[in-house]
């Protein structure tokens, strides 16, 4: 009897197969990401197919959730583009971000709440927050940011440290370039807090620009490794 009961609990606790959704303009199962990333029908393990759309999506969140959202090949070109913070992941959520582009606006990704983030084949052009962190912030330790064959670029302030991000988590930067950012320190990237990682390997760091140190990288407090 007892096994029994062990068994059936087992049974229970297996997750539902991942289901993909599409969001496109029209006649998807839905026309923003943030609608589809809010409903509950969208759970852990889904995939969001998006679609180019005249105008671009309004930004959004991921919160608690594991999800991968995807350029759909058919239909490329889909983009980010709003006044506010575009992309944000907290309460311990899980995102990956592939072959979209985040455009202008506020911060690009913003990482918290012992999140974990890839952004994988994606262009963040323009991020210009009246903040530390363009284009991402990565914000506590335990959250994570992976950036695999991305551009960041023409993002930051000049008065604002961290023109293309801000690390006080970890970063993990492969095949990515870091092009025409701003900061008052740190140009590309700003890495500060004891706990703080960045690694970059096979990354390209070119015409960023800091008001004070680090126009590629500034450290202040952290660890920082550079792999050709």
């Amino acid at each position: 009897m007892r096994r029994a009961v062990i068994l059936a609990s087992l049974v229970a606790a297996t997750p539902a197969h991942a289901t993909a959704w599409s969001v496109c303009q029209a006649g998807c199962d839905y026309t923003e990401i943030a609608t589809a990333t809010a409903d509950n029908s969208v759970i852990s393990g889904d995939v969001l197919d998006v679609r180019a759309k005249a105008g671009g999506y309004s930004r959004f969140s991921v919160l608690g959730k594991q999800l991968t959202i995807q350029q759909d090949p058919a239909f490329p070109g889909a983009f980010v583009s709003d006044s506010g913070d575009q992309v944000t992941v907290d309460l311990a959520g899980d995102l990956t971000l592939d072959g979209l582009e985040i455009r202008g606006g506020g911060r690009g990704v913003w990482v918290r709440g012992a999140s974990t983030v890839r952004l994988i084949g994606l262009v963040v052009t323009g991020s210009d927050p009246n903040d530390d962190g363009g284009a991402f912030f990565v914000e506590d330790v335990g959250s994570v940011l992976t950036l695999e064959s991305s551009t960041i670029q023409n993002a930051g302030r000049t008065q604002k440290d961290g023109g293309a991000g801000w690390v006080l988590g970890a970063l993990y930067a492969f095949d990515t370039s870091f092009v025409g950012n701003v900061g008052a320190s740190g140009g590309a990237v700003l890495v500060t807090g004891g706990a703080a990682t960045a690694s970059f390997e096979r990354c390209r760091f070119e015409a960023n620009e800091a008001n004070t140190t680090g126009g590629a990288v500034a450290v202040v407090d952290g660890a920082v490794d550079l792999v050709d």
